[in-house]
């Protein structure tokens, strides 16, 4: 369960009086506290099996998002080029999505959520602002390079649905659901864990291997974790995952024990290895290396 970010957002109301005296005049501000609410941004990730019907959709949205992010980058260097404002993300949606829609070039874009075209809108807004932020920072950060065009050929392909294109995730079996998207149809998953809450948006993400994921972004309110009597310290090793390391406040009582390296953990660093053995003996020039390679990509330790 890997953490995005922690949001604490503090509703606050506050009231300005003024106080008049003979010679000075006192302005002050009284605020009041109302209500304190924090929560956490998990993402959960599924494996999908999407049917045939499913994946040609998915490749048609994916290349509309590919399409869609490209001509956003490209009316915005024509923009600096010739001198002219810098357009912005509503512009880039009327233009690029809305008016295209009804140009022969671009008349197939109504066959895709324009929910997800929205979002690649929102993936170049991101990628700019991350890097005109990039060279106003100081010092050692790590800088952020320009916006670069997408290929039909990049090995990963994702498209991102928020709560505006309605998508509903139903429950079949105890560990099997199934996802609804607008005009892509069903897409069945494995439930491995159950989601806390209702998710926010859904990426569907195609891996270089052809495997499909869904990953949902859900906001979970944080609960105080219960008081104890027991200090813990973990070290990471190399002969075990890690080592925990407890005492007791009250008795001082010392205890002590390790969590053993997860066998898919080795399976993945076998399977890298022979994947990576592989590719070396591999023919430059020729197809396979780059099946080879869609393979290590998705093989990490």
């Amino acid at each position: 369960m890997a953490k995005l970010g922690d949001e604490h957002q503090m509703y606050m109301h506050g009231k300005y009086t003024v106080s008049t005296g003979s010679d000075v005049m006192y302005l002050s501000y009284k605020l009041t506290i109302l209500e304190v609410v924090s929560e956490t941004v998990l993402r959960y990730r599924y494996r999908a099996y999407p049917g045939r019907e499913a994946t040609i959709a998915l490749s048609r949205t994916f290349g509309a998002c590919r399409v869609v992010f490209n001509d956003a980058i490209a009316t915005r260097e024509y923009a600096h080029k010739h001198g002219l404002s810098f357009p912005k993300t509503k512009e880039l949606s009327r233009t690029l999505i809305t008016q295209a829609k009804k140009t022969p070039e671009r008349k197939w874009l109504a066959e895709v959520s324009a929910v997800a075209l929205q979002q690649a809108l929102d993936d170049v807004d991101t990628a700019y602002g991350n890097f005109f932020q990039s060279t106003k920072s100081v010092g050692k950060k790590r800088k952020v390079g320009h916006p670069k065009f997408k290929s039909r050929h990049d090995s990963r392909q994702s498209a991102r649905f928020t709560v505006n294109a309605r998508f509903k995730v139903e429950l079949v079996h105890e560990r099997q659901a199934v996802l609804t998207l607008p005009k892509i149809g069903r897409i069945p998953f494995v439930l491995s864990r159950l989601l806390p809450s209702n998710a926010s948006s859904v990426t569907v993400i195609r891996e270089p291997d052809g495997r499909t994921y869904l990953s949902f972004v859900v906001r979970v309110q944080n609960e105080e974790a219960p008081e104890t009597n027991r200090i813990c310290g973990i070290d990471s090793g190399l002969a075990s995952y890690a080592t925990v390391f407890s005492v007791d406040r009250t008795t001082g009582a010392e205890s002590r024990f390790q969590i053993d390296t997860p066998a898919l953990l080795r399976r993945r660093v076998r399977t890298l290895a022979r994947s990576q053995r592989a590719l070396s003996r591999k023919k430059k020039g020729s197809k396979e290396p780059s099946q080879s390679k869609n393979t290590c990509s998705c093989s990490p330790p």
